[in-house]
């Protein structure tokens, strides 16, 4: 019947057919035979797909188009037990709650008789809960992800502490756990941002997005469990950061490394520094009065020691002295971090790391720099420093030259 089906009706009718079925249809019909498989799956037919589904979303006369909203939200289960004894029976409630990642589907409501369609209106008409099965190999329990974003119907899920990355497409309950990065090593890093996204798809919300519009059609807003202060809404704001200075000594030291680097690999000439605060933005009077009043919170030198050498993609990562940022082996690093983020409002998502090499180098290039490290400073893996000043930085990511950045204020740890 399948053939007869497929002889009788053009294959250009069979793929418009299959392009505004919904998700859940589409991976049943996979089965259907090696044609309808090989079109389902093909990257032209997904993209046709999407742009049919945001087109049916857009309309204002698609009374079948629907909105959903991705939340987390708690969940209270009520469960009633009875205790007897010999004098009295009575009921106890146990309330129990648990954090569920969910979608609320709502779906356009058109008057009919409203020709003008001035009184459009939303009904909830389904939850779908987002459940990751344990055969992604999750470590840590799926309640405590939190949602990264979206794009094009795929969720991203992390966790802040673990560094574990979900990402599912919940139309057809799909999982993929991403790799961990061998760049971030420390299980216990505690000062991961502290916030919850609420994502909004549907509507005019998602778009097709293409390499030469990354940011196209990408809706994405953070709700933090801090308040934005004025970092966020300023118009005359400018990029700052903490820096951490190792003393004068291990500073020498240490800028012989970076210039053997620099001798071979090329880049720009920098200050050996562990970042406490990344690029951040605040108007000026706001940054230096923040900076001030660490002078009374974080007062006394304190020690950081050096896990090993790593390399990265990233420009102003390709070369790093990876810290120790465990409470264990660095507790006043951590402290002083801890301190930087509650006062500047700002938490790093990545482990503290002194710099020896910003630029742009491929894999062979990175692993060559690697091996360079240990042949100019071959304790370099094992090195311990005195943190002796912290300095407040005028920076701008675009200006890899660093000719544009500047200090601002410094003062010293005793």
């Amino acid at each position: 019947m399948t053939s007869e089906f497929g002889n009788n009706v053009d294959e250009d009718v069979v793929e418009q057919i299959l392009s505004i079925l919904p998700p859940k249809a589409l991976m049943r019909f996979k089965c259907v035979s090696k044609t309808w498989y090989a079109l389902i799956t093909n990257p032209r037919f997904v993209a046709m797909h999407l742009s049919n589904s945001n087109s049916n979303s857009n309309s204002m006369h698609n009374n079948l188009s629907t909105t959903g909203v991705l939340l987390k939200r708690l969940v209270h289960n009520d469960t009633n037990t009875n205790e007897t004894d010999e004098a009295n029976t009575s009921n106890v409630t146990n309330d129990e709650a648990e954090e569920v990642i969910s979608f609320l589907h709502f779906r356009k409501d058109h008057d009919d008789n409203d020709v003008d369609d001035k009184h459009e209106r939303s009904f909830l008409f389904s939850i779908q809960d987002v459940n990751i099965p344990l055969s992604t190999g999750l470590k840590t329990h799926p309640e405590s992800l939190s949602i990264i974003g979206h794009c094009n119907g795929i969720i991203c899920l992390a966790h802040s502490i673990s560094g574990e990355v979900v990402l599912c497409n919940p139309s057809i309950q799909e999982f993929k756990l991403l790799p961990s990065s061998p760049y971030l090593p420390d299980s216990d890093w505690q000062h991961a941002p502290l916030f919850r996204i609420v994502s909004v798809l549907g509507g005019n919300n998602l778009k097709s997005r293409d390499n030469s519009t990354p940011n196209t059609g990408f809706s994405l807003f953070k709700y933090f469990s801090l308040s934005f202060g004025h970092s966020m809404v300023e118009k005359k704001s400018h990029s700052y950061s903490v820096w951490a200075f190792p003393s004068d000594d291990m500073s020498l030291r240490i800028k012989k490394v970076m210039e053997g680097l620099r001798v071979e690999f090329g880049g720009s000439k920098i200050e050996p520094h562990i970042t406490l605060i990344g690029s951040i933005r605040m108007t000026h009077e706001d940054v230096i009065n923040k900076f001030r009043s660490l002078r009374s919170l974080v007062i006394s030198s304190f020690e950081a020691k050096v896990n090993r050498v790593v390399t990265r993609s990233s420009y102003y990562q390709c070369v790093s002295l990876l810290i120790h940022s465990s409470n264990k082996v660095s507790l006043e690093l951590s402290y002083a971090i801890g301190v930087c983020g509650g006062e500047f409002q700002f938490w790093n998502d990545v482990r503290p790391h002194l710099s020896l090499l910003y630029g742009y180098l491929t894999e062979e290039e990175r692993k060559k720099a690697q091996e360079r490290v240990s042949i100019l400073d071959e304790a370099i893996n094992s090195l311990s420093f005195p943190v002796t000043r912290l300095a407040l930085y005028k920076i701008g990511y675009k200006d890899t030259s660093l000719r544009s950045w500047e200090k601002i204020a410094e003062y010293p740890l005793h």
